[in-house]
This record gives C-alpha cells, structure tokens and sequence, in this order.
C-alpha cells in the first residue's frame, strides 16, 4: 500500500477556514454519488473519531462531511498524485491548469502524454484537466494503462480557485493513501467512521477499463464482505453503498433503497435506472438522520 506523504497542517481537532464553508469537489467521477449525499449523511454516526473512505473518486462525502481527521485513498494511482499535489502545492497547480487552452487539440495532446514523464504540478493539473473536460466524467484506461476517454461536449467550466482551494484545505487534514481498500479499511478501529462506494460492476458485463485496470470487480465481493465484518467487529461504522445483491451477505445491516441514474459505460444509450442500496451497521439512534 503506497502512502503519500502528509504535509504539516492545523490541529486536526480545531476548525479551519474551510470547515466553516460548503466545500465542493474539483473532479467530476462517473458513479458518484452526489445525489445520494444527503441520505448518505443521514445513515452516519453523529460523532466518530476519524473518516476513512477507500473508494474516494470525487470525494462527494468527504466534501459534505469535511471530517476534522480522515484516511482517505484510491487504487488509482493518477487520482491520488493529483490529490497529494493539489493538497501541497494548490496556486501552482490552479495556475498550470489556467495555462491550458479549453479546445480539443489541446485536450488530446494533453491526453497522449505519459502522465509520469511529467513534473508534479504539470502532472497534476493535466490529470484534473482531462477529468473535468472528458465524457461524462468517465476514467478509463487500455490495458497499458493510458487515459482513452474522448473529450466531452457538455462538460460545464473548471471550479474556480476559490474551489481548489477550499478542497485542499480539506485534504491537509487527511492521510491519503493510494493501496487497496482492504488495507485501508483494516486501519479502522472503534469509533471510527467509514464510508464505501465500490465501482458497480454486474456479474457477466464486458469489462472496458473504467476505472483502470485492476479496480475493484465482483471478483472482489468475498474481499469486500470479509473486509466489512472485520471492521464492524472492530467498533468502526460502516456505510456502504452497492448494488442489492449483497442483502443476504449482510442480514443485520440495514438498508435503504434508492433509485439511480447510472451510465459508466460512457454512451448514453447504457443509461439506466438502477436499484442501489446503502447497508449500514449504525444504529437508527445513532445515526445522524435517525432513520
């Protein structure tokens, strides 16, 4: 498991400029769960010690949550470059994406470049640049690895800096670990609070990359499930959100049902309405909506 280094920052325990703002994520992640947030916030326990997240993606909970102290990480590798660097260096990085044109001669010159052939900042803010302007917010790579994601058309603008700023305010009260999501949620101890988003992925459907190769697959559901016992054992609590077929895995969770939109495929003729789920091991009188 590869940890970034952690820069010095505030106590973790007294507010800081950004935990008084609504902060928003700087990239967009096909699956996100921006629409679930506030159901998601309503299953969290009231007080917790620490915030772990080992699917980050956008980071859409952990901006509406803005935990005091947090662990969070990625199996991407490019993903969590980018957050390390915009978390250390943010002017540099918000001026290096300002230097990049918003055409497409640009978008797939950025695209064709080998990502560690780069400085960090230039790395970085090339990484954000092809999130922010690719289709539909999708990451996906071929099998050497290479970003293959065509540029969108209805993307919307880069954040303001004001934005980028905010989030790296937040991400200097975290650890940020690119490694597993096994490792890290095994770091969990009581009262500890987690959250899981897993990449949907349908038993039987053609993988194309999305979300590089090596991420997480149904192939890793015994890993998730033991994953998930071992830190409910250890006092940590647990939100997950995934598809309903783990309902019988997890009998004592509950579980909320929610509708979603889903179209990581990338064509819009993939899109879908889904049934997905949150399981939680917190109790109604402990979680924040106490429902």
């Amino acid at each position: 498991m590869r940890q970034y280094a952690v820069s010095k920052s505030t106590n973790q325990n007294s507010p800081s400029r950004s935990s008084m703002l609504e902060i928003s994520p700087v990239l967009r992640w096909a699956g996100s769960k921006k629409k679930l947030v506030p159901a998601i916030l309503s299953l969290a326990p009231v007080t917790y010690l620490r915030y772990l997240e080992p699917f980050v993606g956008s980071g859409c909970v952990f901006a509406a949550l803005a935990p005091k102290r947090a662990v969070i990480g990625d199996i991407n590798d490019e993903l969590m470059f980018a957050y390390s660097t915009l978390r250390d260096y943010p002017h540099e990085v918000v001026k290096t994406i300002a230097l990049f044109p918003t055409d497409s001669h640009t978008y797939y010159s950025l695209r064709a470049i080998l990502p560690n052939s780069l400085g960090a900042v230039t790395r970085a803010a090339r990484f954000v640049y092809l999130n922010r302007y690719c289709f539909n917010g999708v990451y996906r790579t071929n099998m050497s690895g290479m970003f293959n994601v065509p540029r969108g058309t209805r993307t919307g603008a880069m954040p303001s800096p004001e934005t980028f700023f905010h989030f790296s305010d937040l991400l200097k009260r975290a650890k940020l670990i690119r490694g597993d999501f096994q490792e890290l949620l095994a770091t969990g101890r009581d009262g500890d609070f987690a959250y899981l988003d897993p990449p949907y992925v349908e038993p039987g459907t053609r993988f194309r990359g999305e979300y590089g190769y090596g991420s997480f697959g149904s192939d890793d559901e015994d890993r998730l499930i033991s994953a998930l016992r071992s830190a409910h054992s250890r006092g940590v609590s647990v939100v997950l959100s995934y598809h309903d077929g783990l309902a019988e895995r997890l009998p004592d969770w509950r579980k909320v049902r929610q509708s979603v939109a889903r179209s990581v495929g990338g064509f819009g003729r993939s899109r879908k309405l889904v049934c997905e789920v949150l399981y939680t091991n917190v109790p109604k009188v402990q979680a924040r909506g106490r429902q």
